[in-house]
């Protein structure tokens, strides 16, 4: 299993976490089960998914590959942020992530926590957490950065990322 995986889970595993306004009781055990399988699969990148003979000795290979730096905007969810901190670890994305202000503090710790077990050949900064609202306009402007945007949350916030945005936005149309 990914060392980095396997710490997260042991911190995980021994705390309780609590939002600024609202006490989350999260599914420890169910969310280290999914990390766990997360972690046990076979490495996703490189991986030829597709392989085609055009001519003699002219071979087209589709390969996977990380898809770049994504911004995620979720809602007030701890558990939204582990997971995808762990699909981005395990995919070898880069990572911003904006979470709701009700579990300000604990997208924080759990910022920290996931930071902090990301083994030093990868780089802590593989992860950022932003931490206001005020910085999201800034942030979808930076379209040589930033490959994705993914908006978990409302109609009307998709609809706004898209408007404010030239980077792709994977969002519901809300229609």
């Amino acid at each position: 299993m990914n060392s980095c995986l396997s710490y997260v889970l042991f911190v995980w595993s021994t705390n309780v976490l609590y939002c600024d306004s609202v006490h989350f009781t999260l599914q420890i055990s169910s969310l280290a089960k999914s990390i766990r399988v997360l972690a046990s699969m076979e490495e996703p990148i490189g991986q030829v998914l597709k392989k085609t003979e055009l001519a003699d000795g002219l071979i087209l290979e589709k390969t996977s590959s990380p898809l770049g730096v994504l911004l995620i905007v979720f809602e007030s969810r701890p558990d939204a942020l582990v997971q995808i901190a762990s699909l981005a670890v395990r995919s070898g994305n880069g990572l911003l992530l904006k979470g709701g202000k009700e579990a300000k503090r604990s997208n924080a710790i759990l910022h920290k926590v996931i930071t902090g077990a990301i083994p030093d050949t990868v780089g802590s900064k593989l992860i950022g957490l932003v931490t206001s609202r005020e910085e999201i306009p800034d942030l979808l402007q930076l379209d040589d950065v930033i490959d994705l945007v993914i908006p978990r949350g409302s109609n009307k916030l998709v609809s706004q990322i898209k408007e404010a945005t030239k980077i792709p936005v994977l969002g519901h149309s809300g229609m």
